[in-house]
């Protein structure tokens, strides 16, 4: 086609193509649209490798959608040029030429040649907002496994009583002992709390750095089997602050912290107890040495 043979001249070619980019294309989510559980595992599991990877999926699954709204901005080009794309469409084309065929062939040269410039806000913040906080928990992991129902918190090897020594500054014996009795066997101790999907990306960031861990006065703990599909009622907290190391000094690699977000258990929370909405936030935070 004989448009495809001229350019515009570079003065109206930079004009049109900062217009495009002064003026993105913004996707407005409804307040029902949020992200699915296999999303959530995704994204907090480094299942895409950042943010960026998850919104190019999302324009994927979208992209009739996106079409039609870089359809509609090169609608707005042409309208807002009109009359300068005009002249230069007259140059190549006959002057009898119908004004309704010159504005079809000026729609599609925008389309072809202006596609490239268009900037797509996906607005992930607001798809993010909709879905609210998720559950995650700090895990407490031992070399002696996980607690069983035989297990006594004065036996130092085994996994309740290790791991009770290594908690016991910021955590009842008693409420740890009525968790555990209330909890199914095979089960960890972990510490539950609410959090924003962006900050937990941040916190497990930090945390591949970290030394310690500080969970605050306050926050839930109690035990749960990720494989089992069990765990406690999760009404006790913390009674002080604590600092707990990644991985405990002077025992094995296995004596340490993990942080997981509630999606990625083979059960969930969410799963084992049907809504996770009496987990409550808590400010946990990584701490490196020195700090």
């Amino acid at each position: 086609m004989e448009w495809l043979e001229f350019d515009l001249p570079e003065e109206l070619h930079n004009r049109i193509v900062k217009y495009i980019e002064d003026n993105p294309m913004r996707v407005y989510w409804d307040r029902n649209d949020h992200l699915n559980n296999s999303q959530i595992e995704r994204i907090v599991s480094g299942g895409f490798l950042s943010l960026s990877d998850f919104e190019m999926e999302l324009i994927d699954y979208n992209i009739d959608f996106v079409s039609d709204m870089e359809h509609d901005l090169m609608d707005y080009v042409r309208t807002t040029f009109y009359e300068e794309l005009m002249e230069e469409f007259r140059k190549h084309y006959p002057s009898d030429e119908p004004d309704e065929h010159l504005e079809d062939e000026i729609a599609e040269y925008l389309d072809v040649n202006y596609r490239e410039h268009t900037v797509l806000d996906i607005n992930i913040e607001e798809l993010l907002n909709n879905t609210g906080s998720i559950t995650a928990a700090v895990v407490v992991h031992s070399n002696y496994d996980v607690a069983t129902s035989d297990q006594e918190i004065d036996d130092l090897e085994s996994y309740l009583g290790s791991v009770y020594q290594r908690v016991k500054h910021g955590v009842n014996e008693k409420d740890y002992l009525q968790e555990f009795i209330d909890s199914y066997t095979a089960s960890l101790l972990i510490f539950p709390f609410k959090i924003d999907i962006m900050d937990f990306l941040s916190l497990k960031e930090e945390w591949e750095h970290a030394d310690y861990i500080h969970i605050p006065k306050g926050t839930q703990f109690g035990f749960f089997s990720a494989f089992n599909g069990s765990g406690s009622v999760f009404e006790a907290e913390t009674t002080n602050d604590m600092l707990l190391p990644k991985v405990e000094p002077n025992m094995s690699e296995y004596d340490s912290l993990d942080l997981i977000a509630d999606v990625e258990h083979a059960y969930s929370m969410r799963d084992v107890y049907g809504d996770t909405r009496f987990i409550h936030e808590s400010n946990i935070e990584t701490v490196k040495k020195g700090e």
